[in-house]
């Protein structure tokens, strides 16, 4: 074992690899950039009820005017459809939200174990 002169605030070199193999156990950055990456595209597409209207495939007889494909008759279907689809929004965003949270909460846990881990290795 490679054992340094003053071992009073440095750790041997040995021990300090052992747990600096520790860090890979670190919850994969994959797992908290899953949650992120979906709230940001429900943030960017918006809320059903919100999202713009494009007026891309409406129908231009006169420059000015033009005969919009959008305009439909409110129904309460129409209204049960939308509120249903608000719903599924908000269950996707509130899922999405718990998903980094408990990420969050399971790398600082793992980060907690590690400060352990080296304080107990300096106290040696």
């Amino acid at each position: 074992m490679l054992m340094l002169k003053s071992t009073k605030n440095i750790m041997p070199v040995v021990k300090k690899s052992l747990l600096m193999g520790q860090l890979p156990n670190l919850p994969n950055k994959w797992y908290l950039a899953y949650p992120l990456t979906t709230i940001q595209v429900l943030k960017k597409a918006g809320r059903p009820s919100e999202q713009l209207v494009s007026h891309t495939n409406c129908k231009f007889e006169k420059p000015m005017e033009h005969e919009c494909v959008h305009v439909c008759e409110i129904t309460e279907a129409a209204g049960t459809e939308e509120a249903e689809a608000n719903a599924k929004y908000d269950n996707a965003l509130k899922e999405a939200i718990r998903g980094v949270q408990d990420s969050v909460t399971a790398i600082n846990e793992h980060m907690e174990e590690v400060r352990y881990e080296i304080a107990a290795l300096e106290d040696d």
